[in-house]
């Protein structure tokens, strides 16, 4: 039969042809390029207040402390098209000097080989896989050189502050030095503020420094009272984060009304009692949580547009209370504690949460006590003191029950002992050809030995199990009952 290798083909084809696409676009997928340059990190260095009146010198570091706070609010900034190309430009010549670098080192080995002394066969062997080596790398450089890094245009935004240690503000640096302190912080930039009185008031001069520019981007300044510094301070550091996110920023005031005591908290950090006031923030959701002892907490969690300010007021809700009295059975004098809080003689009324497990306890003059654990209801609640047991009750039995479990896994081993030797006695008496008295009388002893060990054993088992249970009624006595 003649086989037609042309249709052959064909059908192969037909059936490889799918796999070999589906694999070739597979690969071409895993080909993405990843973003450089992720984070954009500034430093916030230490306020000049040198300036300032001795009487004022605390209000450099209440800047410093504020500048920070609102700071720590921004998530991301905007690259511009200059910035961008800065940063392309240096992970460009990264990625060129590291191949270059590697070419270069090489090569070095491959001219040290010449010195070395090999026999020619390992020459020549050694020379064709450095030469191998070097047109990889060579290729590396090459597409180094063809290929533009791609920079992420949205960077994180990150800050460093306050030295943890020390609580201080890093120094800023000399005029001149700022490249180099850039470089040492593995920073983006650097605010400086400069502090001063100006006819009574209060000056404050803010800059920005940007490695990519290698100068000054922005500066501000405002002149306020101490008075409205509150205010001053959210103005310029709102305009401050406008200019350093490149993006219209928003705000957030937060308010819970008719509650001065309560506390608000923005994304985990501390923002002020009963009213937060303006906080700068970069668009994008926000955490609010709102707590006060006696309400139910509240939390929100709101997007913040862009260039809008968003205000929040809250109502909290007061936690239902409930009144319940507390007295002694024959109404016997007594002090009464919720918990370690003392409320008062017995009888006694007592307010707290419906929502609560309430501790009560209450003492007479004799030292007689009676406790309890239950759910707060309208209920009153009737406690009958007695005279509490002794101290070390517990202790004691404790120290009862495992000086008893310790005589017992002595005693075992010397049973298991004993039974063996009695058992080995017994039967070489047994079957023995000639049997005497002495081994008779010497099989008897063990056997009852033995027996005497096992006795031991069980009289120890025996009193474990009675001081266990012992151990377990005096732990459990005088309890706290708990109401259902």
């Amino acid at each position: 039969m003649k086989i037609n290798t042309r249709l052959c083909r064909l059908i192969i084809a037909f059936f490889l042809m799918p796999p070999l696409c589906a694999a070739a676009k597979g690969k071409a997928d895993t080909s993405e390029v990843k973003p450089l340059d992720t984070e954009w990190k500034i430093v916030v260095t230490k306020a000049d207040g040198t300036a300032l009146p001795a009487s004022r010198a605390s209000v450099a570091t209440y800047w410093n402390r504020e500048l920070e706070r609102s700071i720590r609010y921004i998530r991301y900034r905007t690259r511009a098209d200059g910035e961008l190309e800065f940063y392309k430009t240096n992970e460009w010549l990264k990625s060129q000097t590291a191949a270059a670098k590697a070419v270069r080192t090489k090569q070095a080995e491959r001219d040290a080989l010449y010195f070395k002394g090999l026999a020619n066969w390992q020459y020549r062997q050694q020379i064709k896989k450095i030469d191998a080596d070097i047109q990889k790398l060579r290729e590396t450089l090459n597409e180094a050189e063809e290929t533009e890094p791609l920079i992420e245009p949205l960077p994180k935004f990150t800050l460093e502050g306050r030295n943890i240690p020390t609580g201080e503000f890093p120094e800023p640096p000399q005029t001149g030095a700022e490249y180099i302190y850039c470089v040492t912080h593995k920073a983006d930039g650097f605010i400086t503020s400069n502090l001063s009185v100006y006819h009574e008031r209060i000056y404050i001069e803010l800059r920005l420094w940007a490695m990519y520019s290698k100068s000054y981007i922005y500066s501000d300044s405002i002149i306020f009272s101490l008075e409205d510094m509150n205010e001053a301070s959210d103005e310029i550091i709102t305009r401050l984060i406008d200019a350093m996110t490149g993006v219209y920023p928003t705000s957030l005031t937060v308010a819970a009304a008719g509650r001065q005591d309560a506390v608000i908290v923005v994304d985990d950090e501390f923002a002020g009692q009963g009213e937060s006031g303006i906080i700068p923030r970069s668009p994008g959701e926000a955490e609010v949580m709102i707590f006060e002892p006696g309400y139910e907490t509240a939390r929100w969690t709101t997007p913040l547009a862009e260039g809008e300010r968003t205000s929040l007021t809250f109502m909290l809700s007061a936690i239902p209370t409930m009144g319940f009295d507390i007295n002694t059975r024959r109404e016997i004098a007594a002090s009464v504690y919720s918990g370690a809080l003392y409320v008062g003689e017995a009888p006694v009324h007592i307010v707290d949460s419906e929502e609560k497990n309430m501790t009560v306890n209450v003492v007479t003059k004799e030292g007689k006590t009676a406790g309890a654990v239950f759910k707060i209801s309208e209920n009153p609640i009737t406690l009958n003191p007695t005279q509490p047991p002794p101290k070390g009750r517990v202790e004691k039995s404790r120290k009862g029950f495992y000086g008893a479990w310790g005589r017992l896994w002595l005693v075992v081993p010397l049973t298991w002992l004993a039974v063996g030797l009695s058992d080995s006695y017994v039967n070489a008496y047994n079957m023995a050809e000639t049997r005497t008295q002495e081994q008779a009388d010497r099989a008897t002893i063990v056997y009852w030995a033995a027996g005497g060990v096992g006795v031991l054993a069980g009289i120890f088992l025996l009193e474990s199990l009675v001081r266990f249970v012992w151990y377990g009624y005096q732990a459990d006595r005088q309890a706290t009952p708990l109401d259902k």
